[in-house]
């Protein structure tokens, strides 16, 4: 009887031309996340009230913690090829135009709270657009 599981690809059995996905791009995108996470968590601590900062430390945290769930459900089931990330990057990298210009009307509002939400989604958003306009463009080099 096989078992469950057997035959599914994971990051650790993935063929050589993926082999970037483990080595380079999920520890740079983890590490990436995990300090962030850690450093909102410590911020949010030593934050009070409802203000700009406690907002984007809040927006900066829960961020992070979708990007480590990528991560790992990015290692539980790889993509396919080269070219299937790419394509995956670059649909990313269309996401990041709109969530930058969110971040830009909510940093044109008054209320500190969108303000805060809204330099954390620049923040956040735009270096995971570069992250992964950067790789799309390395991958199509090889």
């Amino acid at each position: 009887m096989p078992l469950a599981g057997a035959g599914r690809r994971t990051a650790f059995a993935v063929d050589e031309s993926l082999a970037f996905l483990t080595s380079s791009f999920l520890p740079m995108l983890l590490g990436w996340s995990v300090a962030w996470l850690i450093g909102s968590v410590l911020a949010l601590w030593l934050t009070t009230g409802r203000g700009f900062a406690r907002a984007f430390w809040l927006m900066s945290g829960l961020w992070c913690a979708v990007n480590v769930a990528v991560v790992v459900w990015a290692l539980l089931s790889p993509p396919e090829s080269v070219e299937q990330f790419r394509e995956l990057l670059l649909v990313n990298v269309g996401l990041g135009v709109g969530y930058l210009i969110v971040g830009g009307v909510m940093l044109t509002r008054r209320a500190p709270l969108l303000r805060g939400f809204g330099v954390a989604i620049l923040v956040q958003g735009g270096a995971l657009m570069l992250f992964d306009l950067v790789w799309w463009l390395v991958l199509g080099r090889n």
